[in-house]
Order: C-alpha cells, then structure tokens, then sequence
C-alpha cells in the first residue's frame, strides 16, 4: 500500500496547513516509511475533501490520479512517462485546464525504481528518505493531481483563526524568527564549528571548504527569492537561479537545504555552491532524495579513493572526492541506472555487498538508509 494522508490542521490557514504525510514499506529498509512535505498538495488535497488516498496493486500502464472534490479519475500517463517533475506538472495543468491544480509525483528516478527515489510536491518539496518514489513507480502512478473547492471543516473556526493571528504576529519573538531569516541553511556553518559537517564520506566533521557553501555563499551566488507553504509566513525556503551554460540552474526547482548543501558539498568533497544548487535540481527534477543521493555518490567516491572500485567501474570518471563534474555524471547515471549508477541505485548496502571486501566500513547507513547530515558522533 502506498498512502497520501492529511492531518487535523492541513488545509487551515494556519503554520503547518500545508503538510502531509506519504506512507508505505521502504524499498530501503524493508520497514515502515513514513515521509512528509509541505507546500499546498496537502490543502489542496484536504479543500477537495479528502482525509487521505490508498493505492494498492498496480497499474497495467502508466496512470496518474486526478481528485476535483469527489470526482475521482484514473487518466493516462503515458505521455508523461520519463518526463521530469516540473514539466509533468505543467501538463497536466494545460491537460486538465487549471492553473491552479497541485501535483504530487514520483520522477524518472522512480519510474526506474531506484530505492531513495522521493515523492516531490509542487516540484520544490519532497517528501525524501525512505524511497517512496520507488513504490509509487513500482505502481506505474506517475502523479495525483488534486483541486479542491471546499473548506475543511472544523469543530472551532474562531480558535484556529486565533491561533493563526498570534503565530502571525509573534514568531518573529520565537525561534522561528531564524528559519524567517536564513533558512535551513543557516546550521552548516555552526554545524562545522563543532565538527559535526559531515566530510568525505563522514570522514571527517569539518570542511576546510566550507565557507563556500554556506548561506552566505548562497546569498551571494545563487539565491533570488524566497517561498513559503500554505498558510505560513515565516518563507523559509530559497529559490535560486543560476545563469551557467555547464551547470544553470531554473527557479522552478527552489534551492538547496542545508542537508543538501551537506550531502553534495562537504560530504562529496565539493565547495561549489552553485554545483550543490545544480545537484539540489537534478534530484528535484527526477525524484531523488537530495541526502540518500549524495551519501550514496560520497561512498562510492571512498570506494574509488581506497581502490575497490576503478576506472573500469566508473567508465572512465575519476570519482574522487572534490570532483564536482563526476559527482554529477553520478547522479546523472543513478537517475537512469546506467553503469555504476544502476549498482548505486539500491543503496550504499547492497552495494557494499556487491562491491564486496572493505567496502560495508564504507556504507554509512543504517538497515539500509543512509545517514543524514547531522553525525552521530557529536553531541550538542
């Protein structure tokens, strides 16, 4: 079973209105995946009615759901198989003919089924981790399109709305003020203070080039605006753009968090903000969990560095740490499991086991999901 479900407060206007969470069995760890988002395909989902949807079997044929209130359709997917996620999203709003219409998604990488593959929403948020995305293509449910026009019923408008005026007109004294102001992005820095920056594959905590993915750097290099999810005003989230022929980077792919910022920066070796902002697109336009994605590239690199893998693996590239232009030909070949990227696919785990020899010391993960970026082996 795959399940999109809602809580008591999405769809309110209110902080938090927008989330919801996705939940199946992870093709990772073979236990219970439960991962959220935010954005508006939670309200929109709830405004159209509906507490949650369970999909279970699969499709003969690449489908996608469409939800206007309670009329409830199974549509063709077929011309927008192997498509990424932002241009999906674009047709299915010309198909149907609505703007307005908010879209939850397995990518490329899910219809390939590589296990840390994510369900994106509105193709700026993903719910990561687990590989949902895998199940979701495992269904050949490319989408869920939903525009509701009803108000979510509750048992106390008044206090919901008396609650929303005071986070209104008081986080800014909470410390939420700090998410308002700079973002996720802010933590890498005090986190390589304290030697908790994962490097090199975890190998160490602090990275000597951290300076140049900071927030700062982001600032200054590839931040353009600012967004925020249904009914919240704090507008944590980056939009970023950069105008590069090797490496451009669209706004309609939001910018990089710092667990992205950590796995394709300091934990592959990179200080590039704009290839991390690249990387962070990648994985949005496909479907790839930003942090399973980067840990995973990062172990091979270790793999590569300490000899257990080489050159006849990789095609030719030299996988070292800090080379940016490999990491990102990685990524490339994980999307669509081709060369070393279909063995990566499944995860450090299984790929350590396949690689054989030293390689699972290597594997930072645990029962098959890598680790995020926050190590383990500092406490705060």
């Amino acid at each position: 079973r795959l399940i999109f479900a809602t809580g008591p407060v999405t769809g309110q206007p209110l902080a938090g209105g927008g989330r919801n969470m996705v939940g199946g069995k992870s093709p990772l760890t073979g236990g219970f995946a439960g991962s959220e988002a935010g954005g508006f395909f939670g309200a929109e989902l709830k405004r159209a009615g509906w507490d949650l949807v369970i999909f279970e079997g699969a499709a003969e044929s690449p489908v996608y759901l469409w939800i206007h209130d309670d009329e409830v359709e199974l549509r063709s997917a077929e011309h927008l198989w192997g498509r990424e996620t932002y241009d999906v999203e674009e047709q299915i709003r010309a198909d149907l003919g609505d703007r307005r219409i908010r879209v939850a998604q397995c990518g490329p990488a899910g219809e390939n089924l590589v296990r840390f593959a994510n369900v994106m929403h509105d193709a700026t948020r993903a719910a990561g981790r687990t590989g949902l995305g895998a199940v979701m293509g495992s269904k050949k449910l490319r989408a869920i399109a939903v525009r509701g026009s009803q108000r979510p019923p509750v048992a106390d408008m008044d206090r919901v709305q008396e609650m929303a005026r005071w986070f209104r007109d008081n986080y800014k004294e909470t410390s939420s003020v700090a998410f308002s102001l700079q973002g996720t992005m802010r933590t890498l820095r005090a986190n390589n203070s304290v030697g908790g920056l994962p490097t090199r594959n975890f190998q160490q905590g602090q990275f000597e080039g951290f300076e140049n993915i900071t927030l700062e750097a982001a600032n200054e290099e590839i931040i353009v605006g600012r967004d925020t999810c249904y009914g919240c005003p704090i507008r944590c989230k980056f939009i970023a753009e950069v105008k590069d022929e090797k490496y451009p980077v669209r706004r309609e792919y939001g910018g990089p968090e710092y667990e992205t910022a950590g796995s394709f920066g300091s934990t592959c070796g990179v200080d590039d903000i704009k290839v991390v902002a690249y990387a962070n697109q990648l994985c949005n336009a496909n479907g790839l969990d930003t942090i399973g994605t980067g840990v995973t590239v990062a172990f091979a690199m270790e793999c590569y560095e300490r000899g257990l893998i080489g050159p006849e693996d990789t095609g030719g590239l030299d996988l070292r740490f800090g080379n940016a232009d490999a990491m990102i030909e990685m990524v490339r070949q994980i999307i669509r499991r081709e060369g070393l990227g279909d063995l990566l696919a499944d995860g450090t785990l299984r790929a350590a086991k396949k690689i054989g020899g030293d390689a699972i010391n290597y594997a930072v993960q645990i029962k098959g999901q890598e680790v995020a970026m926050h190590d383990p082996r500092v406490t705060y």
